[in-house]
């Protein structure tokens, strides 16, 4: 007989300060205002022998360091080992700098950090200590025309990122790289009752409500007009799809974003099959990544690309170069309730590379989890490396070596199938695919 399982969820704020400086541009901009809290959202999940911990940030990044504290910090008051817990970020870039980022002027805010450490633990200890009785369902469902592969190939292997682009070229030249419009969630509800939360991962940059004020960007609007729909005390965890080269496009408005995810979310929802129980399994693997050769400075391409960043870039290079690293440790995590899967990669991981995870995971839906416990950068293709862009000036946020992307690719799913050929007996429910 098998126990019944328990989930909570819960969430702590990590708003700061208006003046704070906020990540995700080429210089620092000091917060103007606030326009939606930042919190750290966190569900756990209770077959009856173990759990499962998922923590959603409002950041743009974590380095690994950080999130080894408050993974340690939530096994001191849960019990609950590092390996089964998955903190990710959701890459708004309207939060405020984990670690230094574009430029010799960046830096993260000592106390702010230590913040966010402790709010990790205390949402994460607060719904261990709130489980109740519960059943999960999950699916997915397709939401297109919601982001776009924001390179473009203007030559034969030479790509452009769109704003290095005159506004009329932009239509002109065919994307380097696809998009993801799978939309996939896991959904908790309190036994044959209230829905308690909803964990979605979905491929997006969170750069849609672009601002000088404090912002959690659309996840929290997408939440807000969810909750209202479901319940209102809902608690919304977004982790993000591979989305490293994938932006929303210019013609689609932000509003139309939350309106059309929500919806999609709220449908999805209603036609669930809960079950309340569920076989959940966990492994956290470490791994040393080679860094690029930082021998020479890519001036040539920057200065005929986006001429406007080459001092930044600079900086960013001497920075680099200086440090003579040839390797930095980093892990990977995957995870597995019922037939759902998830492969968390620790930087922003190009849109190609999650589909090739998906298309070979063994399991019949799979969420490929950016920023999850750690951030090495940007990890492109080793074709993008052939065609350059933004995303390949080597910087702090663009320093791994060719082909660790799809090095982390073969890694999890390996992973993955390892954790598909644990005892999978046990009743399952089948996920819920819309088209």
């Amino acid at each position: 007989m098998t126990a019944e399982l328990r989930a909570g969820a819960a969430r702590a704020e990590i708003t700061p300060e208006p003046g704070i400086p906020l990540a995700g541009f080429w210089q620092p901009r000091p917060a103007k205002g606030i326009d939606t809290p930042l919190s750290s959202h966190a569900l756990v999940v209770d077959d009856g022998d173990s759990s499962l911990v998922f923590v959603a940030l409002d950041l743009i990044a974590l380095l690994g360091s950080d999130v080894d504290v408050a993974k340690k910090g939530i096994r001191r008051e849960t019990g609950i080992r590092s390996e089964r817990i998955m903190v990710a970020c959701s890459h708004t870039h309207e939060a405020p700098y984990p670690c230094p980022l574009l430029g010799k002027e960046t830096h993260a805010e000592p106390d702010y950090i230590e913040s966010v450490i402790h709010a990790i633990i205390e949402s994460a200890s607060s719904a261990h200590a709130g489980m109740v009785p519960a059943e999960v369902g999950f699916g997915s469902t397709r939401v297109p025309g919601l982001g776009e592969n924001r390179r473009r190939l203007k030559d034969a292997g030479d790509a452009f990122n769109v704003w290095q682009l005159a506004p009329e070229e932009r239509g002109r030249y065919p994307p380097a790289g696809p998009v993801d419009d799978e939309l996939v969630m896991l959904a908790v509800r309190e036994r044959l009752g209230e829905p308690l939360a909803v964990l979605w991962n979905y491929a997006l940059h969170a750069h849609v409500f672009a601002s000088d004020r404090i912002s959690a960007d659309f996840p929290y609007y997408v939440w807000q007009e969810t909750a209202k729909a479901l319940h209102p005390e809902l608690t919304s965890l977004y982790m993000p799809g591979a989305c490293g080269d994938i932006n929303r496009p210019p013609e689609t408005e932000p509003e139309a974003i939350v309106h059309r995810l929500s919806e999609a979310m709220i449908h999805l929802y209603g036609n669930l099959q809960f079950s309340s129980w569920l076989p959940m399994h966990s492994k956290l693997k470490s791994l040393k990544i080679k860094l690029r050769d930082f021998s020479t400075f890519q001036e040539e391409e920057i200065r005929r690309k986006q001429e406007s960043s080459l001092e930044v870039c600079r900086q960013e290079w001497e920075v680099l170069r200086k440090a003579g690293a040839k390797s930095v440790g980093t892990a990977l995590q995957a995870m597995a309730i019922g037939s759902l899967g998830f492969a968390g990669v620790p930087g922003e991981y190009f849109t190609a590379l999650g589909l090739d995870v998906k298309q070979r995971s063994p399991f019949g839906t799979t969420a490929v989890v950016e920023l999850a416990n750690d951030y090495v950068g940007y990890i492109p293709t080793s074709e993008a490396f052939d065609q350059g862009g933004y995303e390949l000036f080597n910087a702090r946020s663009s320093k791994v070596a060719r082909g660790t992307g799809e090095l982390m690719a073969d890694e999890l799913v390996d992973m993955l199938s390892q954790l598909h050929r644990l005892d999978r007996t046990s009743p399952s429910i089948a996920p819920n695919r819309q088209s």
